[in-house]
């Protein structure tokens, strides 16, 4: 299931100008690409694939496509992540894309709190060879983009709506920021988002720091968001109420998941990342319903089939 971080992130690098500047920010060599088109992955499965959060193509005349993992922690089995991924996506689109294959390059985007410390190549973990038997062993590198290290020009140069949540993404990991008043510290590039985007980009800013930060008072929240914009205020009234009926609504999923993973233990073993994934897609209701299914069910398998 994506953290808040994680959907902060997708939402934000969907947009093409968004997405524009981060491929020219990790990969150079791409940079002025004529053409972006955001690759649907729907149906696309292989086990535990655990899809990448994005995937551009750059140039269609290329055929070249960028693979998006964020982390906001070190994943120390990132290199065999990214080696399953790109089997089954190229399996995939070798049966629904005609033409040859499209090159694609995954790029990690990572807040983590320390250097990127995971091989950047499955090739690293093997034994060391020379030659010809070296030339033959597979590797499937991915490149590191950590948003720790992008230059004040790099962050100007990004679009209001990617200089904000990179601000938000980087505070998050720093000891003692307050995310509220970094959000509120770019209130020029908000004003300019909500001229071009309207109210649910900013919105949605508001919902990764209700859900990431400490909880303020509405009446602070409104005044500051009052000197942005009076209606965005108002706005904030009604999101502050769906915000805490979705935070009633996820703790009850959460729980009811959490149940089924712990009962589901003891009786079948633990849960494979595809059964997990399969549960997280159900809703509260399909939770429940498999709990009374769980005292008959002879395995992961047969409770969610």
């Amino acid at each position: 299931m994506p953290n808040h971080h994680d959907i902060l992130f997708r939402s934000t690098f969907a947009e093409s100008d968004a997405a524009a500047w981060l491929v020219a920010t990790a990969l150079p060599e791409l940079a002025g690409a004529r053409e972006l088109a955001l690759v649907d992955t729907t149906g696309i499965a292989g086990g535990d694939l655990r899809q990448p959060d994005l995937i551009w193509e750059v140039d269609r005349s290329l055929r070249v496509r960028t693979a998006w993992q964020h982390q906001s922690t070190v994943d120390p089995r990132m290199d065999l992540r990214v080696l399953r991924d790109t089997a089954v996506l190229l399996t995939h689109w070798s049966s629904t894309d005609p033409g040859p294959l499209p090159a694609l390059v995954t790029v990690v985007v990572t807040h983590a709190p320390r250097a990127w410390s995971a091989p950047r190549d499955v090739r690293e973990r093997m034994a060391d060879l020379t030659g010809a038997l070296d030339r033959a062993v597979v590797r499937c590198p991915y490149t590191v983009l950590d948003l720790r290290d992008l230059t004040d020009a790099q962050r100007a140069g990004a679009p209001p709506i990617a200089r904000v949540a990179l601000a938000l993404l980087v505070a998050w990991r720093t000891a003692g920021a307050d995310l509220w008043e970094v959000f509120f510290d770019h209130a020029p590039e908000l004003a300019t988002i909500l001229r071009a985007r309207g109210q649910s980009a900013v919105h949605g800013f508001l919902r990764y720091l209700s859900r990431t930060s400490p909880t303020r008072p509405p009446e602070d929240v409104m005044a500051r968001l009052a000197t942005i914009d009076p209606d965005l205020a108002e706005s904030y009234v009604t999101l502050a109420d769906a915000l805490f009926a979705e935070g009633e609504a996820a703790g009850r999923h959460a729980a009811a998941r959490d149940l089924l993973l712990r009962l589901g233990a003891q009786r079948f073993g633990p849960a494979t990342a595809a059964h997990r994934s399969a549960l997280d897609a159900l809703d509260t209701p399909a939770l429940e319903a498999l709990a009374l299914r769980l005292l008959t069910a002879p395995t992961w398998d047969a409770l969610l089939e």
